[in-house]
């Protein structure tokens, strides 16, 4: 985990990977892109 600049919890990666058991054909791009300061993904 990682915490931001504005000082939210935000998940690496490798934690993402962690919760499909490594499979990246379960993954969607909404599951590890998230919109930060000022909408920026």
């Amino acid at each position: 985990m990682h915490v931001s600049l504005t000082k939210k919890i935000v998940l690496t990666v490798i934690d993402i990977l962690e919760t499909v058991d490594f499979h990246t054909e379960e993954l969607r791009p909404e599951d590890f892109v998230f919109e930060g300061y000022n909408g920026v993904m």
